[in-house]
């Protein structure tokens, strides 16, 4: 493949034709500064394997399969189509090619008159998933209320009842690969025009944001929730919350709401949102010469002198999926999910660490960070309940799944209540209507009533379960106490079958807090996956990283923090980070202004 010269791209010239005829293209250099009309291609490499040829400048260029499926659809039948696909038109066995090329994506995608999204083809499920598209656009544009109340749009029988097999085919949708690949962020959000493509069909950009828009809402997409099948919709509301004037997000923010997302180069994790980081100047520039573990690094310690110095060990620690790199745990792997955690810090809502400044050092060995904090508490117990993401593509809207998804929410209460029994102490209520509760508990496993509970404590529970967060990252309102309640009111409804004895609901209770109860379910599925509850020595409810976090971990605060962190102590002065967490009754810097707080102040050496 020939040089390139500086500022120059390569464009490809897909000549006009229609199947069985084969691919033709040619190659062409254009300089940055004189481009003609063009467009571009985002779309998903595919996996490594058999390479099938185009023909290019009349030789034969092969390419991976998922970009030979595209080509016949993206060649125009009349004329020429000039088209910029990075694989093709980035020679990708020069990394210095590959570096300088990197710098001008923004650029090329900016400038595209069209972009055009490739997810691939599977006729029968494209064509219902792009009908379900076109009704939710429908129904929306009829009455935009429906972005908030999706079940008043099956009422008004403008979607299909939650059963339907139309919403699997709309899931599978969200499933492609392309909404799982990071570098399409950035060209999404470059684009002047965006066009989404399977096969043969076509639909405006915004049909999927209107989809996005409404998970965002609701945490639901028919029965389905957003934190299992459906969580390509979260590609399309990161796409729209960075498309959106006026919305800059951090590099660490973008790089935590990527996490789970998958690059052919581990680098790409980083370089491919440094441009549209409202803070990537900040950063190291993309150099293909680097190695990953130095790139993550980089990021590491560079965000240390950001103006929320410990926003990355949010993201860092422990966690089930081993650490490759071997980089320290106060460092990130953007490899590793993380089990899933969302960042509690992000939301901005907290200040543990009050007014206090943070006081850090990165030592002479490059692998251990000091941090001057309070070691306020020590973990004593942990729940055994573990909410995980369900990647089961089966309806839960559908009988047997409703009865195991509300069997598995009813063991995750009863987890909880041995908890705060363990901690606390429960009593029975002596009342005949207590009794009586208590008696089908023990025969039914249904409780129609929960044992009384000291109010501050159900509030620290409630609270805890979602981080005191809402689904879209503010402070959770006071109105969800009522909506914990209908929440828990519905597994406490449910017998060992998993059948929901809706007779005996409190149906006031439900009526008023019916919306409060999805919400707060949302944020609990959110916030609560890749976490335990946990209680603390001196009797606090926390929400800790799951399965990595033990009984006599420390819990800390550091000066100058927004949120207390998990500790472990390794022996020989040293610690590690587990991990971010929540405790409640100590998130808004209460600690800070006890006169003793000093006696707990000390140095911790993380490796």
């Amino acid at each position: 493949m020939r040089p390139l010269a500086p500022g120059d791209i390569r464009l490809l010239r897909i000549e006009a034709g229609t199947r069985p005829a084969p691919i033709r293209t040619t190659l062409g250099h254009m300089s940055l500064d004189s481009l003609p009309a063009y467009d571009a291609l985002s779309y998903c490499w595919g996996p490594e394997g058999e390479d099938l040829p185009i023909i290019c400048d009349d030789q034969k260029l092969f390419v991976r399969q998922n970009l030979f499926k595209a080509l016949p659809f993206l060649r125009l039948a009349d004329r020429e189509r000039v088209i910029w696909i990075d694989a093709v038109c980035i020679d990708q066995k020069n990394e210095k090619e590959k570096t300088q090329q990197m710098g001008h994506m923004k650029l090329i995608y900016e400038r595209a008159s069209q972009v055009v999204i490739w997810l691939g083809t599977d006729p029968g499920a494209d064509k219902r998933g792009f009908a379900m598209l076109e009704n939710f656009n429908r129904a929306i544009a009829i009455n935009n209320k429906y972005v908030y109340d999706l079940e008043g749009s099956y009422e008004d029988g403008l979607l299909p009842p939650v059963e339907s097999s139309a919403w699997t085919a709309l899931i599978k949708l969200f499933r492609r690969d392309w909404f799982f690949r990071v570098w399409v962020i950035q060209e999404a959000v470059s684009a002047k025009n965006l066009s989404v493509v399977c096969g043969n069909l076509s639909v405006n950009w915004q049909h999927i944001v209107q989809v996005s828009r409404v998970c965002r809402e609701t945490g639901l997409l028919g029965g389905y929730t957003t934190e299992s099948p459906v969580r390509g919709t979260h590609s399309a509301a990161v796409i729209d919350l960075l498309k959106s004037p006026g919305n800059g997000v951090t590099l660490l923010k973008l790089l935590a709401l990527t996490r789970c997302y998958k690059a052919t180069d581990p680098k790409d994790k980083v370089f491919a949102l440094l441009d549209i980081a409202s803070d990537g100047g900040s950063f190291e520039k993309y150099d293909y010469a680097h190695s990953t573990k130095h790139v993550f690094y980089s990021v590491a310690h560079r965000s240390l002198f950001q103006k929320k110095p410990f926003a990355c060990l949010s993201s860092a620690g422990l966690s089930t999926t081993p650490r490759e790199l071997q980089l320290p745990t106060w460092v990130p792997d953007w490899t590793n999910p993380n089990d899933n955690r969302v960042v509690i810090a992000d939301s901005d809502c907290f200040s543990a660490a009050k007014t206090t400044t943070a006081d850090w050092q990165i030592c002479s060995d490059e692998k251990t960070l000091r941090i001057r904090g309070y070691a306020i508490d020590t973990i004593s117990s942990i729940n055994d309940s573990i909410n995980e993401v369900d990647e089961e593509l089966t309806n839960p809207a559908l009988p047997v799944e409703f009865a195991r998804v509300m069997l598995s929410g009813k063991r995750k209460m009863e987890s909880w209540d041995k908890l705060i029994a363990r901690a606390f102490g429960r009593v029975i209520d002596p009342t005949p209507k207590g009794l009586a509760a208590t008696a089908m508990k023990y025969f039914t496993g249904v409780s129609p009533i929960p044992a009384p509970v000291v109010p501050e404590r159900e509030e620290a529970l409630w609270r805890t379960a979602c981080c005191d967060l809402t689904p879209t990252g503010e402070r959770a309102p006071a109105r969800y106490a009522g909506g914990a309640q209908v929440y828990r009111m519905a597994f406490r409804l449910t017998d060992n079958n998993g059948v929901v004895h809706r007779w005996m609901a409190d149906k006031a209770l439900f009526d008023r807090h019916h919306f409060d109860a999805r919400n707060y379910a949302t944020a609990v599925r959110k916030y609560c996956t890749g976490r335990n509850l946990c209680v603390t020595r001196r009797g606090r409810l926390g929400n800790v990283p799951h399965s990595v976090s033990k009984v006599g971990d420390k819990i800390c605060i550091f000066k100058g923090g927004d949120v207390p962190f998990v500790l472990r102590d390794v022996g020989n002065g040293y610690h590690q980070l587990v991990g971010e967490c929540y405790v409640h009754g100590i998130m808004d810097g209460e600690l800070m202004s006890q006169g003793n707080i000093t006696s707990y102040e000390q140095d911790f050496w993380i490796r």
